[in-house]
């Protein structure tokens, strides 16, 4: 961890005006299409459903499209779905009402992506065991290996995070999926990610969890114009600092110049990052890979007109 004055001032510094990042998975991309199945044996309403399931994502997650189509027998009911998720921005697609709801889960998953530094593959590892769920050998589903995990109900197979298969017993409902194919590492169209014309319906934005100081209303049609403004001249404002640690570090070669980068850049900076206790040729060729990472985030940034749009030039950390 020799660049965690980097990460310290990415995260704790920038990410105060920029939009969170993070990796849900520890895969770049992949698409995953699954059997369903559930059967309901209940003398009251009977049934069983068939369908299928979609999953898509890139960047590691921060994108990502699960779309289920099926039937129901006997009735004939059919259901469609799809969420729809941008960093904490997640959309529901109601096809009864024909409407998208939209809710931005910034605020609920700041404090977990900030205390990970953006792994919530190992957050939700974790979080997996503390709900009960314990590790139980290994199995392979279309040529990849999984990890059978045991939890509540039933028990699940993971590749990296990203589910298998799936099988849960809860009272007279029985729930199976199955990935019948996995594509892992694949680029995407944005067609793969459009969602149907429908009129959009925002939800309320939960407060965080620390109140903040009353502030005058925007105008209508002006919150998220200002915000994504904001954002943007935010970065280009600290754009020189990071310019000026990239120049440095492509010249530190040892320690104590690596050193005199870092209290350069706290002046710059108005803040104090700690000196690094080793330095080599690798930590150095790290540094510069997430400095120009952010840079360039930067300068993407500048083009945008939609938070969204922000969000795809960020640096992954």
């Amino acid at each position: 961890m020799k660049r965690i004055w980097i990460i310290i001032a990415l995260v704790g510094w920038v990410l105060s005006a920029a939009p969170l990042t993070f990796k849900k998975y520890p895969v770049a991309s992949g698409r995953i299409v699954y059997s369903v199945e559930k059967t309901v044996d209940s003398d009251k309403v009977p049934g069983r459903y068939t369908g299928t399931r979609i999953l898509r994502f890139d960047r590691y997650g921060y994108r990502e499209w699960n779309e289920e189509k099926g039937e129901w027998n006997p009735g004939g009911g059919k259901e469609h779905s799809i969420t729809y998720r941008v960093g904490t921005i997640m959309k529901m697609v109601d096809f009864s009402n024909r409407m998208i709801i939209e809710q931005n889960l910034t605020n609920q998953l700041e404090d977990i992506i900030r205390s990970s530094h953006g792994d919530l593959y190992r957050v939700g590892m974790a979080m997996l065991k503390r709900m009960g769920g314990k590790e139980d050998g290994n199995d392979t589903v279309l040529g990849y290996p999984c990890r059978i995990w045991i939890v509540p109900g039933g028990k699940k197979c993971f590749y990296k995070g990203i589910p298998l298969y799936e099988i849960q017993n809860t009272g007279h409902t029985h729930y199976r999926i199955k990935a019948t194919k996995a594509e892992f590492g694949i680029p995407f169209k944005a067609s793969d990610f459009a969602l149907p014309p429908f009129q959009t319906v925002k939800l309320p934005t939960v407060s965080p969890s620390k109140p903040s100081a009353p502030s005058a209303a925007p105008k209508k049609g002006e919150e998220k114009s200002k915000s994504v403004e904001a954002i943007k001249r935010d970065l280009l404002e600290k754009k020189p600092a990071f310019v000026a640690a990239r120049n440095c570090i492509a010249n530190s070669h040892t320690l104590e110049a690596a050193n005199r980068c870092i209290r350069e850049f706290s002046k710059a900076v108005g803040e104090s990052f700690d000196p690094v206790k080793s330095w080599s040729e690798a930590d150095r060729t790290q540094a510069l890979e997430a400095l120009d990472s952010f840079i360039r985030g930067i300068d993407c940034a500048q083009k945008a007109k939609t938070r969204e749009e922000i969000d795809a030039c960020s640096p992954e950390f």
